[in-house]
């Protein structure tokens, strides 16, 4: 599974990045959301993880114009340290699948993404 990882932390970014790796994802980093979109005009992703709160381009942004440059439908977890973070972005009408609050629990990252693969799995079949 390729991860896009999009975090403004460099803390967060590598302890994420070291805990997907060690389970055997493959992730890739980006400061914030203009990053991720250079990132993303060249390699495919399964899965987006990012955070609401990043400078140049905020996750909120990032969010609302992934339509524009994503040719498919890549599910999203959001992470914030903001409690209604999640409530905001649906005032907004931005689409995401999960939302986690920071700190960030490993167990459930590991349980949502365990969640996402097994509803790829289902769709393919199905």
């Amino acid at each position: 599974m390729n991860i896009l990882l999009i975090d403004d932390d460099e803390m967060i970014l590598t302890a994420i990045t070291f805990k997907l790796n060690e389970i055997g994802y493959n992730v890739q980093i980006a400061e914030n959301g203009s990053k991720a979109v250079d990132i993303i005009v060249d390699k495919s992703f399964d899965l987006i993880i990012c955070d609401l709160m990043m400078p140049i381009i905020s996750g909120a942004t990032f969010l609302s114009m992934r339509e524009s440059f994503l040719s498919v439908n890549v599910p999203v977890i959001v992470m914030s340290s903001l409690g209604e973070g999640d409530e905001m972005l649906k005032k907004l009408n931005i689409n995401f699948e999960f939302f986690l609050k920071k700190p960030i629990q490993f167990e459930k990252l590991f349980e949502i993404i365990d969640q996402i693969k097994c509803n790829s799995i289902q769709k393919i079949e199905n």
